[in-house]
């Protein structure tokens, strides 16, 4: 059912932006608490979507598929593993975790996943909602860190410096 492998490749992206932020807690020590709080965020995004997973498998008639297409998710969810990977192997620059995590969780947000599913269900349409404005406010956050760490305030700017 393409819904459900939908449910569980947004579930990946969760568990593995949770991986980037528990990553940049090495790379960038002085500001490990703020990459702490965003990887448990992340986590329980990934146990929201468990959840919805259930529900779908239990009550499959309650769920439609959204305006998400499951190419789409899998192309975000292969990039998010394979530049993680270069993370973690050490082969790009650790500037290029943090401009990396903006760059996924704004692309997340501008997918609007809060409407990736239909559901009648008001607990689960306001889970899809959280996750979806945990996007939103992870890149405001990871804006914000950005600046700190690397002392610059775009995207462009993080292309002149590397």
């Amino acid at each position: 059912m393409e819904i459900l492998e939908i449910a569980e490749v947004l579930k990946s992206d969760e568990q593995l932006l949770s991986q980037l932020y528990s990553y940049c807690q090495v790379l960038f020590p002085d500001f490990a608490e703020e990459f702490h709080h965003l990887s448990l965020e992340e986590q329980r995004h990934a146990c929201l979507i468990d959840q919805i997973i259930n529900d779908m498998k239990k009550h499959p008639e309650s769920w439609e598929k959204g305006n998400v297409s499951l190419e789409t998710v899998r192309l975000i969810n292969k990039n998010l593993r394979d530049n993680l990977e270069e993370i973690k192997n050490g082969q790009v620059s650790p500037r290029f975790a943090i401009t990396f995590a903006a760059s996924t969780e704004l692309t997340l947000s501008e997918r609007d996943f809060n409407h990736a599913f239909k559901t009648a269900d008001d607990a689960f349409s306001r889970s899809l909602r959280a996750i979806a404005e945990g996007f939103s406010s992870h890149y405001q956050k990871i804006k914000q860190l950005e600046k700190q760490i690397l002392g610059i305030s775009s995207g462009f700017d993080t292309l002149s410096r590397v």
